[in-house]
């Protein structure tokens, strides 16, 4: 299920607020999902009122790190450039961080070409970071 039914296609989502609040009410609650293991819920990036009302009462099952290196075409030791945040994050939030996956070319050219990296084949390393999260996020499900 995906916001885009809810819209024309090709035309920009610029709700706000309490129109935000009533859709994703709507596609969570009044969506017959029948009987489900998970439901996972891709969100943007962001810490705005829709996200923060969303996430109040859940648990956390971790954190992934995005972009959290690059590799040195050089030298190909990993820089951490920007940070360390997600450590920090962690330990506020008293939850692991599940995964890190690197600042990497692969992840964008799979992405414009419409096949997922976690199974195109083209980067195994990256393969085994989805792969991990996924196995983390069904343990935590399971505890």
């Amino acid at each position: 299920m995906s916001m885009g039914f809810l819209i024309e296609k090709g035309s920009p989502v610029i709700w706000r607020g309490l129109m935000v609040m009533q859709a994703l009410e709507r596609l969570i609650r009044q969506v017959h999902w029948d009987e489900i293991d998970y439901l996972i819920v891709d969100t943007p990036p962001g810490t705005g009122d829709t996200m923060l009302s969303i996430i109040q009462n859940l648990p956390i099952a971790g954190l992934v790190e995005n972009m959290s290196n690059v590799k040195c075409t050089n030298c190909a030791s990993n820089l951490r450039i920007f940070g360390d945040g997600t450590s920090k994050l962690s330990e506020e939030l008293g939850c692991k961080i599940l995964s890190s996956l690197p600042l990497e070319g692969d992840i964008s050219m799979c992405a414009d070409e419409g096949t997922p990296i976690a199974v195109s084949g083209r980067n195994k390393d990256i393969e085994e970071c989805f792969k991990k999260i996924g196995e983390s996020v069904v343990a935590f499900c399971h505890k």
